[in-house]
């Protein structure tokens, strides 16, 4: 096995190039989430601030 290379090193060098456009429809989704999400936590952030009286 001294000449057999890892695993993890032969994905790497078949792999240097690629690219894969994601789907538009499951970016949207992702983005709206994300979105969302953050959202949430600004919701939250203010939520928690103490009062200024």
């Amino acid at each position: 096995m001294g000449n057999l290379k890892h695993i993890d090193r032969l994905f790497q060098e078949q792999f240097k190039d690629f690219e894969e456009a994601p789907n538009p429809k499951l970016w949207e989704q992702l983005k709206t989430k994300l979105k969302d999400n953050f959202e949430s936590r600004q919701k939250l952030s203010l939520a928690t601030l103490p009062d200024k009286h």
